[in-house]
């Protein structure tokens, strides 16, 4: 319901597009969506290098398929950092955030680097350039 779908018992041949904020939620929240974004990190950071900079980048073009521009790419870096203030205080949610339903970190793997790019391939899994299809 929460992405206007209209039941099973009823065919419908053209959906309206909307977005509303209990959809923005969903897609930032369920584990459904959730999932996808800590494999995604754990793919940043096995191949999108060493650099902060060099991992929002790969994780934009890998979403989104192209290159990020200088905002979006301060705006993810600004995200990234924050992310690693907040799971420094927190290893636990750290943790939880990261496995989120897949297994656990590998021990060679800086801990702190995998909740970082969860939070931000959720961010770019949510955009709307991602999910509408204009």
């Amino acid at each position: 319901m929460a992405f206007d779908m209209t039941t099973h018992e009823a065919i419908c041949t053209r959906r309206s597009r909307t977005n509303t904020a209990l959809q923005a939620l969903t897609t930032l929240n369920d584990p459904a969506f959730v999932q996808p974004a800590a494999a995604l990190a754990r793919k940043i950071v096995a191949e999108g290098g060493e650099d902060k900079t060099d991992r929002v980048e790969f994780a934009f073009r890998t979403v989104l398929v192209r290159s990020p521009n200088p905002s979006e790419v301060s705006r993810l870096t600004s995200l990234y950092d924050q992310m690693l203030e907040k799971y420094d205080a927190d290893p636990k949610s750290a943790v939880a955030l990261a496995t989120s339903g897949l297994s656990s970190a590998p021990i060679v793997i800086r801990p702190l680097n995998w909740p970082r790019g969860t939070v931000v391939s959720n961010v770019l899994l949510n955009l709307d350039e991602t999910l509408t299809k204009e």
